[in-house]
């Protein structure tokens, strides 16, 4: 078991956009995305989680936040805890992209 932070960043190089995960005894090379954060467009990052404590379950997947690109000239909430909500925001937002964990035992 392991306590400590888990994320995924975005870092704006000149015209180059890398993505990386972070999480304690994990380290990942940042890897070229190339359909994020564009120029003139509303985004934003979302927690689907909150400060309260979540006992997480084996087998079980879960949202834990959201970058995402709007379509318009504004960007709108939705409820990240409710999958219906998530699809209509994938559905709507030009790009959408989902931090999710899902814990499975190990046999090591």
């Amino acid at each position: 078991m392991e306590e400590g932070n888990l994320g995924f960043g975005i870092l704006n190089i000149d015209d180059t956009r890398l993505g990386f995960l972070y999480a304690p005894k994990v380290a990942v090379s940042p890897q070229k995305i190339d359909k994020i954060h564009s120029d003139g467009v509303f985004s934003g990052w979302d927690y689907a989680i909150g400060e309260d404590k979540l006992e997480l379950k084996l087998g079980h997947t879960y949202l834990l936040g959201a970058y995402r690109e709007s379509t318009g000239n504004s960007i709108r909430t939705y409820d990240l805890q409710d999958e219906n909500e998530v699809k209509k925001m994938i559905s709507d937002d030009r790009i959408v992209c989902l931090l999710k964990i899902k814990l499975e035992e190990s046999n090591q």
